[in-house]
């Protein structure tokens, strides 16, 4: 990807992130609004699945486990809520706050949605094996691109993820290919590339534009 792509890509992201944040008071006025805060994490389910409907069953799976943690009888309450006239008023509302904010943007989708499903989730994957990445910043890397290498893999967990040094590549002046880690499930496989961006690591260009499906 070229450099210029690049930045128009992450120039979308910024805006559509600020926006989000922007909406949020809006959409949900009090963050102790039980109501409000299970209408905003549902329709945004609704909005990741739309975008990205290959994450579909990982959204379901993460927003089943975030409900799961919600005690019984609130939870019931909120669904009374959310099933009601008023409630379903709202939750149409707050559905066009989150599709405004963020878009159809596949990318920002790709990042927007991928953290939803850690938040919710809070998925445990496996350690990254031969990576020569210290692991306190493998670990944020490595789930920053987990879900969107199950999608591709089309498996809902993964056997294991391996790290090789990147083969030799021209480098741009803006990234590094660092190494290649390469994502097992289901018996399948697939590669992506870690490269460096000044002081940060990241997901290749390229990789997150054909696993964002653009």
């Amino acid at each position: 990807m070229r450099s210029k792509d690049r930045e128009r890509m992450r120039a979308a992201l910024a805006v559509a992130t600020l926006a989000t944040v922007s909406a949020w008071p809006a959409i949900a006025a009090a963050q102790d609004d039980a109501n409000r805060e299970y209408l905003f994490h549902s329709q945004f389910a609704e909005h990741c699945k739309r975008a990205m409907p290959p994450l579909s069953k990982q959204i379901d799976s993460a927003f089943s486990a975030w409900q799961s943690r919600i005690p019984a009888q609130r939870l019931a309450a909120i669904r009374d809520y959310a099933g009601s006239k008023a409630g379903k008023r709202m939750a149409q509302y707050v559905g066009v706050g989150i599709s405004v904010a963020s878009g159809d943007n596949k990318l920002v989708a790709s990042y927007q949605c991928v953290e939803r499903i850690n938040d919710w989730g809070r998925i445990d994957y496996p350690a990254v094996t031969n990576s020569q990445i210290d692991s306190a910043a493998a670990k944020p890397l490595l789930a920053s691109i987990a879900p969107l290498a199950l999608a591709r893999l089309d498996c809902p967990t993964l056997d294991g993820v391996s790290a090789a040094p990147a083969t030799a590549a021209k480098a741009d002046e803006a990234s590094i290919p660092l190494e290649t880690w390469t994502f097992s499930g289901c018996g399948r496989s697939h590669a992506v590339g870690i490269d460096r961006r000044s002081d940060r690591l990241g997901l290749a260009g390229k990789d997150r534009s054909a696993l964002s499906g653009f």
